[in-house]
């Protein structure tokens, strides 16, 4: 695997663990290499997926439950 479509976001929290994300305006889809990167990452237990606009509130409610 490449440096070549590494995931847009990738962090790490010493409790919850880890997450890869790439992220996509509506209509446009994850390149070979990033999903390459995604399955390398969910392959290690990250949390791992292509997040668009609309997945933002849930997100927020994902990170501030953990926190």
């Amino acid at each position: 695997v490449s440096s070549k479509g590494f995931p847009d976001i990738v962090a790490i929290h010493p409790t919850w663990g880890g997450v890869a994300w790439e992220c996509k305006m509506p209509g446009n889809e994850a390149t070979r290499n990033q999903i390459n990167w995604l399955m390398l990452f969910d392959g290690v237990g990250f949390a791992t997926g292509v997040i668009f606009p609309a997945d933002l509130d849930e997100l927020y409610k994902v990170i501030e439950s953990t926190s």
